[in-house]
């Protein structure tokens, strides 16, 4: 009886020391989902602040607006690192950084034909030294072609950050794109924003994406 007794008990100790372990990771886990929440949220809005204009976001109403916009976006991502609280590197390559991918779609005619749905979509790499790629140097007919012919147009950039955590130091990468879609009569604007975690080079979406739990447990 007291073998039996003595096994008893240390089955027991064991259940209490995985019922114990669970409970730490669970806990682990918590704080880790907290403190990457809130870091996205926090990122989030700096980065709705700096590329969504309050002044925009109930849409834009002129071809000048739409243009000025697409330039603002540009020289925001070269200098917002300089002017943030927190630093926000442009992904480079080759030290350089990554241009802002721009796309244009628009329906090839507005003749009333048979194609009269067809679309045509150009890519564009806007730099410093050229803000506005294939809105520069048209004329004002030219412009207006393009925008009545519209239908939507992206500019994409990617960041890097670094959050100083629990867990050391994590690098997030943040993918952005700004879509500006013709609603007739305005262009809407919506910001898209998505973060991935860097775990050793490699990017993860499920560790950003409420997937700890999974990992930890």
């Amino acid at each position: 009886d007291g073998i039996r007794d003595f096994c008893l008990s240390r089955g027991l100790g064991d259940v209490y020391k995985r019922q114990v372990l669970v409970v730490f990771v669970v806990l682990q886990v918590y704080v880790v989902v907290s403190q990457y929440t809130y870091y996205y949220r926090a990122n989030s809005l700096t980065i709705t602040e700096f590329f969504l204009p309050t002044d925009y976001r109930d849409g834009i109403f002129t071809i000048k607006d739409c243009t000025l916009m697409v330039s603002r976006t540009v020289e925001t991502y070269y200098s917002m690192n300089s002017s943030a609280t927190q630093k926000y590197t442009p992904i480079t390559e080759n030290g350089i950084p990554l241009p802002v991918y721009m796309t244009v779609t628009r329906y090839k005619s507005l003749n009333k034909t048979r194609d009269n749905f067809a679309t045509t979509t150009g890519y564009y790499n806007l730099t410093g030294e050229d803000p506005l790629g294939p809105l520069f140097n048209l004329s004002e007919m030219q412009l207006h072609d393009l925008f009545f012919s519209l239908t939507t147009m992206t500019q994409s950039f990617k960041f890097e950050t670094i959050s100083v955590g629990q867990f050391g130091l994590i690098p997030f990468i943040w993918n952005v794109t700004l879509v500006y879609t013709n609603r007739g009569g305005l262009v809407d604007l919506t910001l898209n924003i998505q973060k991935e975690l860097e775990v050793n080079g490699v990017l993860d979406r499920q560790l950003t994406q409420g997937g700890w739990l999974n990992i930890f447990i």
